[in-house]
């Protein structure tokens, strides 16, 4: 996506996304009306800055008073300009203004929440989420309670508000109506598969017993499929003889797959059930916290690496945490590229690295050492970055605090930059042989299941020699990995084919 560079631009376009044949784009859309006009009052003010403008509207919208400068400006705008009758009218038009202004900060909060909640993306794309920031950046609301004495932080202020906003949104739709409105039963009944997945990877349960409640929740399905249903909200309980049908499905079922399992009776069935539902609602009630409201922020501070990024030096941020990254030992990287990369929990880091490492047996000390690990990452960065820009401000603990959310995400980047590049060559190896084809296509995503194991499993290979693993040690973490890897090849775009 291009970014904007004119203060024209800025005030004048907003973002558009265009779908054609599952894939989509992200351009600028210009609203003539609004740029004619940016043209126009920018003649009585040709070297004002994009923040002057941005405080300028602020003010227009908010009512509040203006600097003489300002209001002179404001004067010669209303009257000179035939279409505005009055100043309520030219706050219409300056509110207009602003939101297009605020566009690049919808799309950064976003894509950081897009980013941040992995496991639902396949219910809130970033175009959705999108949607939802446009929602809430109505300016007259969003900055309602923010202090114009950090004038220079209308963007930081914009991004941090919109992202609870877009939290809280999810948070009353997705959770309220999806958990709390259903039964035990009725929610069981809801889940998607992937869901089901997805929320016992979120609790640590090793992936042969996320088949066999997969398995006991399919058949839970298939039974009350085949009873009429008027409403699958308020389920009741399985009676006892679908509690027997359910059990039947299953054990024939472990059969048919030829898994090794001890048959279950209907106890274990009724135990494997409950067990679905508490884990579901536990992931559907507890992966989100509630948020206060996003009007009543108070004692904003703005984050200075956000502004950093946002200013598009991010380069060299992420250039100084590789130098630190690079300098780590071998088991604070591993454990940040397990972490960072895939999202997986100490108690699995701990799994995969019990063999490598005595003093890395249990969870409790994986968490020990990362979180010195994570200290040390932030002291040097700090240092390192004093370097670059001596006048930022780091006068007491606060400031450091408000650093770390987004130094955090920085180092997430380039965890997953390592990993894509890593695939990026395994996608290299697989373009020169001669039984397989690989293109990378604009319009669609068309991906061969034999090949796509194939990267898997070169990917899994490959980790586990530069992390200098035993073979298979990656393998009860497999279902996260492959997560990672259809992630990456959407984003891409691949069409891998035979």
């Amino acid at each position: 996506m291009k970014k904007r560079d004119s203060i024209n631009q800025k005030f004048s376009t907003f973002v558009q996304f265009t779908e054609a044949d599952n894939i989509t784009s992200v351009s600028w859309q210009v609203d003539v009306e609004l740029e004619r006009h940016i043209k126009k009052i920018r003649q009585s003010d040709c070297e004002a800055k994009e923040q002057f403008w941005a405080l300028y509207f602020l003010k227009s919208i908010l009512q509040v008073p203006q600097v003489e400068k300002e209001k002179s400006l404001l004067n010669n705008c209303i009257y000179q300009d035939n279409q505005l009758e009055n100043s309520r009218d030219y706050s219409l038009k300056a509110e207009k203004h602003l939101f297009a202004y605020l566009q690049e900060s919808c799309l950064w909060a976003a894509y950081k929440v897009y980013k941040k909640f992995t496991l639902i993306r396949y219910k809130y794309p970033l175009e959705e989420c999108f949607q939802i920031a446009c929602i809430g950046a109505k300016p007259s609301k969003l900055f309602k309670n923010f202090n114009l004495n950090y004038s220079n932080n209308i963007n930081s202020y914009a991004v941090k508000t919109l992202i609870h906003f877009i939290q809280n949104t999810i948070y009353s739709q997705d959770i309220e109506t999806k958990s709390l409105k259903y039964s035990d039963y009725g929610l069981l009944k809801d889940l998607t598969k992937i869901e089901l997945k997805t929320a016992f990877l979120w609790h640590g349960i090793t992936q042969q017993e996320i088949d066999l409640y997969c398995i006991a929740w399919k058949c839970f399905d298939d039974v009350y499929s085949s009873n009429k249903l008027k409403s699958s909200r308020s389920l009741n309980s399985p009676n006892s003889e679908q509690i027997k049908q359910i059990c039947f499905c299953y054990n024939l079922r472990l059969q048919q797959l030829n898994i090794s399992a001890i048959p279950a009776s209907e106890e274990k069935i009724q135990q494997m059930l409950s067990t679905c539902i508490k884990v579901a609602r536990e992931y559907r009630t507890k992966r989100f916290t509630p948020l206060d409201d996003y009007e009543n922020i108070h004692g904003f501070q703005t984050n200075i690496l956000d502004n950093i990024i946002q200013e598009e030096r991010w380069e060299q941020v992420l250039f100084i945490l590789s130098q630190i990254f690079l300098s780590m030992p071998e088991a604070g990287q591993i454990m940040i590229k397990l972490c960072k990369g895939f999202s997986l929990t100490q108690s699995e880091v701990a799994n995969i690295l019990k063999d490598k490492y005595c003093d890395l047996q249990k969870q409790y000390q994986v968490a020990r050492q990362l979180a010195k690990y994570n200290r040390n990452i932030l002291k040097d960065f700090l240092m390192q970055w004093q370097l670059v820009e001596p006048d930022m401000p780091l006068n007491n603990e606060k400031d450091i605090e408000n650093i770390k959310e987004a130094l955090d995400e920085c180092l997430q980047l380039y965890i997953q930059k390592i990993l894509n590049d890593c695939l990026e060559l395994i996608i290299s190896e697989l373009k020169k042989e001669n039984n397989a084809r690989v293109n990378e296509q604009n319009n669609q995503a068309i991906i061969h299941p034999n090949i796509k194991n194939r990267v898997i499993i070169g990917f899994i290979d490959q980790l586990e020699q530069e992390m200098s693993l035993r073979s298979n040690s990656l393998e009860s973490v497999e279902d996260k990995i492959t997560i990672f890897v259809d992630e990456w090849l959407k984003a891409k775009s691949y069409s891998l084919k035979y």
